[in-house]
């Protein structure tokens, strides 16, 4: 028997037994983090709400097994001291369900032994002492010491502090309650109470067993309702690529998800100054988690992307809740094109640009802008800068891309000049077909300086012309039928 339990006897004699005895608990204690299996919905827009529903909060069962050495007393209620209480803190709104306690019939003698107890369910005044009573319920109790769980006719909401208690109603038989090993230089937070109504009534514990301040394991069976929000900012769902979003939070109940006595990430901060927060999030991207109460992210690439906030509830037992919003990042604008010459003068542009919803050609020549996708323009002879200008959507960005095209005088591609056709003109692989008003001609092809390269005789008033040999360039074909000599030029380009 400890010193301080002798000394509390002699100021107090017929107080109660108070007999201690170290006692191991067997329960196990929860992980460094409740484990959680995130389950992501598939309705973006819709606000799932979440019972975190009959968690058993054992507090001070838990401070001991994280702050404390994992040692246990068992002390008693009978007739003298009839109940021991512990109070819990409360600034938001949850539901009590009943209560759980650890302990037994006191009877070495009769291990048969059962008794009907009773617990209680307290509003505490400004000191956090029990009051008034909110609800009751009976609870059989045998010399078997374990947890023992009353639940209540009526769920009860609570908006206030306020305390759990287990009481002896027998004048004859004894209750073993369990306590942690509470130090008034650690991790006691005087909130137990035992109540001796031959002495006066509610007594805190530390006042009667200092400097020991034993903190029963009594707990509520507790459930709230989790409702996960946010915002975002810019809170438009479609945005440019390179835009820095930030995510507030908005997720209730605030005052239970944050206390230390509710929550397990609430409690590890308060007591082990860990910064484990209750909220992850999740950028859809496969980025890692952000574990933290608020969020900012830059998406690195165009998509559509799920912003998911996870809220972690539960102290004993972990709940998850969750809200999901899809957004669209938007692509940069990239500028592109290619061009066919072949119908030249009349060229047909055709954009290859990425990302782009509107377009701008500007040929060169001084003619109006062509906002078509791919325009075709008739050019004069010469060598002009085509110019295609490109905006993504929502406007993020524009980008520029040009070419230099030129246009020979080659006369009128594909037509009769002089009596005779030849095409395609230009050419990019140096093969022609020629179409002749007679049967029998011949063909000479003169490069620019006037060196003969080709020449051919056709009997047909079609051929086909094979200069593939020729480099490109600008040649000059000169015809030779009926005692007449026609010219026309055509063009290589390759």
């Amino acid at each position: 028997m400890k010193k301080n339990l002798l000394i509390v006897t002699m100021v107090l004699s017929g107080l109660g037994a108070f007999a201690q005895a170290s006692l191991q608990l067997n329960s196990p204690m929860p992980a460094t983090k409740p484990e959680v299996s995130f389950n992501k919905g598939t309705n973006s827009e819709s606000l799932k709400t979440m019972s975190c529903a009959n968690d058993t909060t054992y507090y001070s069962y838990l401070k001991e097994e994280t702050e404390g050495t994992s040692t246990y007393w068992s002390y008693t209620a009978d007739a003298t001291i009839t109940e021991w209480a512990q109070t819990f803190l409360n600034t938001g709104t949850l539901t009590v369900h009943g209560i759980s306690f650890y302990g037994g019939v006191q009877d070495a003698v009769n291990p048969g032994q059962t008794l009907t107890a009773t617990v209680v369910l307290y509003n505490v005044d400004v000191t956090n002492t029990p009051t008034t009573q909110i609800a009751t319920q009976t609870i059989l109790l045998t010399t078997a010491v374990g947890f023992k769980t009353a639940m209540f006719s009526a769920p009860q909401t609570i908006t206030g502090n306020y305390a759990v208690a287990i009481r002896n109603t027998s004048a004859t038989d004894t209750i073993a309650i369990v306590t942690n090993n509470a130090q008034v230089a650690t991790y006691t937070e005087t909130l137990s109470h035992i109540n001796a109504p031959g002495f006066g009534g509610w007594y805190e514990v530390s006042v009667l067993a200092a400097p020991d301040a034993p903190e029963p394991i009594i707990a509520p069976v507790i459930s709230y309702t989790i409702s996960t929000d946010f915002t975002m900012s810019p809170p438009a769902t479609t945005m440019c690529l390179g835009t820095a979003l930030t995510f507030t939070n908005f997720t209730a109940p605030t005052a239970i998800l944050n206390h230390r006595m509710y929550n397990y990430g609430a409690y590890n901060a308060y007591w082990n100054t860990v910064p484990d927060s209750i909220y992850a999030w999740d950028m859809g991207d496969g980025s890692p988690l952000q574990w933290s109460t608020n969020a900012a992210y830059t998406y690195p690439a165009a998509g559509i992307d799920t912003v998911t906030l996870f809220t972690l509830g539960g102290l004993f037992n972990s709940c998850v809740d969750y809200m999901e919003r899809y957004l669209t990042i938007t692509p940069n604008a990239v500028s592109s094109y290619t061009y066919d010459a072949s119908a030249s003068p009349l060229v047909a542009f055709t954009s290859t640009s990425t990302g782009a919803v509107t377009y701008a050609w500007d040929f060169g020549d001084g003619s109006p802008i062509d906002n078509t996708m791919n325009p075709s323009h008739t050019f004069p002879v010469g060598t002009w800068v085509v110019t295609l200008t490109v905006t993504s959507a929502g406007g993020c960005n524009t980008n520029i891309s040009t070419q230099n095209v030129t246009i020979l005088a080659t006369d009128i591609a594909n037509s009769s000049i002089g009596g005779f056709n030849v095409y395609p003109n230009p050419s990019n692989t140096g093969l022609f077909t020629i179409n002749l008003a007679s049967t029998k001609a011949n063909i000479q092809v003169y490069n620019m300086i006037g060196e003969l390269v080709y020449s051919s005789v056709v009997a047909t008033s079609s051929a086909s012309l094979d200069l593939s040999s020729l480099g490109a360039g600008v040649y000059t074909m000169k015809v030779n039928a009926n005692d007449k000599n026609l010219v026309k030029q055509i063009v290589i380009t390759k």
